[in-house]
């Protein structure tokens, strides 16, 4: 008994470090990263260097900045459809408005790519206008009890309830709510065949107080367990991914040298020398963002001379490196330079090819939301359909939306260009294209034709000047 007990203790505790760890990554999106780094230093250096360090803690965002550089899945807003009569489309299509579906799905596709796995929860709002609500559960706020038969799947599925974070007069960290699956013994040993949910508390061990379990008897009756596990992966022998975020890890690395080029940066200040001077005019300078030296003339100064010394600090290289070790990340994730810096791309072909490689990562992704997303509303229905709002039931279908990318103007030239030479566009067809006053393609040959005939009545020597304009 004793080393069983041992045994879940450890393996609480583990899980503690699960949920520690997602919490780190979630301040560090939401720029919560001071305390952070200052633990970080203070294990890297001496008391005295580390405090002198702290002063200068900067970040560069890269971790919110790369978020959501990459979660394009739902950038342009899918088309979900249910089987059934237009009226039918027309009453899911209010329910998908009233769940703010579209607003949840981005933020999801954000979450999973910070945490990998994240829950989402349908609750009943008891509010007429939007009587459904779904609750995105992140990993730090919620533990379960896996099946045994699949370990990646769960029978209980625990989530905070206590903590109110800005009510100052309720915060409890042991109190949960725990959905439970259809089909298995329940923790008053009954059996049902509809989910059922109860109230707890769970202790600093891990372990759930059992006279504290109050099962919730109005509680809607789901045939399925009503949480949804949203990822980017498939797993293997657990419900929560073992690794850690490469991107906040390589974030943190980021900030360190961001926060040596705030010191050196701080350090790299004039430093006034003066020859000559006594002591007591020389504490009369005016003393500001500078630091002083004064050669008095008992070491032979010469009367009246001072000059600024500005300390040589290779702090390009270190901006440099910043930098570097941003881009070599973010272009891991599938973004270009042009995505990075903002700079041009060196042609239009590499930055058609950049952005496409980052529309393809979120494409492959896509399959991994389909199933998700269906049993999720699902669910919603069921609430519907239990309050007697909507009862419709159906297939339900995602189209995912194609994101484009602008087209520089230069690519577009280049585009009609190429149609020009193999002879599947003209001149009409370009006018028709880029000028929206012309209607007919009769009125866009009659703009051509007015063009070439102005260009017939210039002399060569004419035509060659307002050539050499337009280059210019």
């Amino acid at each position: 008994m004793i080393i069983e007990n041992g045994q879940l203790l450890a393996k609480w505790h583990n899980d503690m470090q699960r949920r520690e760890l997602a919490e780190m990554y979630l301040d560090f999106y939401r720029g919560v990263y001071r305390e952070y780094l200052q633990e970080i230093i203070g294990g890297m250096m001496s008391y005295q260097d580390a405090k002198e360090l702290i002063k200068y803690i900067e970040t560069e965002g890269t971790t919110p900045r790369l978020i959501n550089d990459i979660s394009l899945i739902f950038a342009e807003e899918p088309e979900i459809e249910i089987e059934g009569s237009d009226k039918t489309q027309e009453a899911f299509n209010d329910i998908l408005q009233g769940i703010d579906i579209n607003i949840l799905l981005e933020n999801l596709n954000k979450y999973v790519e910070l945490l990998r796995d994240v829950a989402v929860v349908p609750f009943r709002t008891g509010n007429p206008e939007k009587p459904v609500k779904l609750r995105i559960i992140t990993p730090e706020k919620c533990f379960v009890d896996q099946d045994e038969n699949d370990p990646t799947e769960f029978v209980r599925f625990y989530y905070q309830v206590g903590v109110m974070e800005n009510t100052v007069t309720r915060n409890r960290i042991d109190l949960y709510d725990c959905w439970e699956a259809p089909g298995i013994e329940g923790k008053d040993g009954n059996i049902s065949d509809y989910a059922r949910k109860f109230n707890c508390e769970v202790n600093d061990r891990g372990k759930i107080i059992p006279e504290s379990i109050k099962y919730y008897e109005d509680a809607p009756k789901y045939e399925e367990m009503p949480v949804v596990m949203f990822r980017d992966y498939l797993p293997d022998d657990s419900v929560w991914y073992k690794g850690n975020s490469l991107i906040v890890d390589k974030s943190i690395a980021i900030d360190l040298r961001r926060t040596d080029l705030a010191m050196a940066e701080a350090y790299n200040i004039p430093q006034l020398v003066t020859i000559g001077m006594d002591a007591e005019n020389h504490k009369e300078l005016k003393k500001g963002r500078a630091l002083f030296l004064n050669i008095p003339p008992s070491l032979g100064g010469k009367l009246g001379d001072a000059k600024y010394v500005n300390p040589e600090e290779a702090l390009d290289e270190l901006r440099g490196l910043i930098h570097d070790r941003y881009e070599k990340m973010a272009m891991a994730h599938g973004l270009s330079k042009a995505n990075i810096s903002g700079e041009n791309a060196t042609s239009g072909y590499h930055l058609a090819l950049s952005m496409q490689r980052i529309l393809d990562i979120n494409r492959r992704k896509r399959k991994y939301y389909t199933s998700p997303i269906q049993k999720m509303l699902r669910l919603v229905l069921f609430l519907y359909k239990e309050a007697g709002i909507y009862n419709i039931a159906g297939d339900i279908s995602i189209n995912y939306g194609e994101l484009h990318f602008a087209e520089s103007e230069l690519d577009r030239e280049r585009a009609w260009a190429l149609r020009f030479n193999n002879g599947t566009a003209n001149l009409v067809d370009y006018e028709l294209a880029t000028d929206p006053d012309l209607v007919t393609r009769e009125e866009a040959l009659e703009r051509v034709q007015g063009r070439q005939a102005e260009n017939a009545k210039l002399q060569p020597d004419e035509l060659t000047v307002a050539l050499a304009e337009v280059e210019e």
